[in-house]
């Protein structure tokens, strides 16, 4: 195990005299282990990131702070690494914070009548903040669709019904009872 073999060779290191050459040929040595290690984390991170981002390139909260987590290791291995990475993780973080923030703004301002974009953006929030309230909202607004559909076909009100059912189309393409 790599990371094992650095940490015995830091140990080995503990107390020695490093402007020798040999002290100087072991730093050498236990940063080239350190290189590998934060290139094999780096790449692995940005596998996870890329695997688990959105269309629009975001990542959700949880996901980004379980990678940015993995990160202190990396501090000590290669500090030039972790520097960067840590600078690109922080700023697609921010980017989806701030996407966050614009889609919560949008949702305070939908009136009762845009039940279908309001869906959109509570699945959106729900996929970037992994907070399981946008989901059941989500869930809620759709049901709330369906029974407006019902309740305007009940009562013959047709041009309701059918904006009703226009939303739950654009929510849920995949029905095939709205089509």
């Amino acid at each position: 195990n790599l990371e094992g073999l650095y940490d015995q060779y830091a140990l080995r290191l503990t107390g020695q005299k490093l402007t020798t050459p040999a002290g100087q040929q072991a730093v050498a040595q236990l940063n080239d282990i350190g290189t590998q290690l934060a290139r094999s984390l780096e790449q692995d991170i940005r596998g996870e990131l890329r695997q688990q981002s959105t269309a629009n390139g975001l990542v959700a909260l949880p996901i980004m702070d379980a990678q940015l987590a993995r990160l202190p290791k990396m501090q000590k291995w290669s500090p030039e690494t972790h520097d960067r990475l840590a600078a690109e993780l922080h700023a697609l973080r921010d980017r989806t914070r701030t996407r966050i923030t614009a889609q919560q703004n949008q949702l305070a301002r939908f009136t009762e009548d845009e039940l279908g974009q309001r869906v959109a953006v509570l699945d959106d929030l729900a996929l970037l903040t992994g907070d399981e309230r946008y989901r059941r909202e989500s869930v809620d607004v759709v049901t709330t669709l369906r029974r407006k559909a019902e309740e305007a076909l009940k009562g013959e009100q047709y041009g309701e019904a059918r904006r009703a059912l226009l939303a739950l189309q654009q929510v849920s393409p995949e029905d095939r009872s709205l089509n």
